[in-house]
């Protein structure tokens, strides 16, 4: 999957669980990519919580978020984010 319109970020919301890995810890479904908006190389978590909403959690060398971040509209979020989120998407593609 390549995210070039709002209707593929939309099926990406839609197909969460087929692109994200659950976490043995937490249950949650995460999706994890190098986000292109942080300085050093820093990684976002795009996280399905069990209470089926979406929050994002960051971190880099040396520093976290301090929790998640509830994110009130995915597939805006996605579409925004969608450079890192395709450069990843083709990572596991390979």
């Amino acid at each position: 999957m390549i995210i070039r319109t709002l209707k593929d970020a939309k099926q990406f919301i839609d197909d969460f669980k087929k692109y994200a890995s659950v976490d043995p810890n937490d249950r949650k479904y995460k999706f994890t990519f190098k986000d292109l908006n942080i300085y050093a190389g820093g990684k976002t978590e795009l996280i399905l919580g069990t209470d089926k909403e979406f929050y994002n959690y960051s971190y880099g060398q040396n520093w976290t978020d301090k929790s998640e971040s509830h994110i009130d509209d995915p597939v805006r979020y996605v579409w925004e984010n969608r450079k890192s989120i395709n450069a990843e998407l083709k990572q596991n593609s390979l």
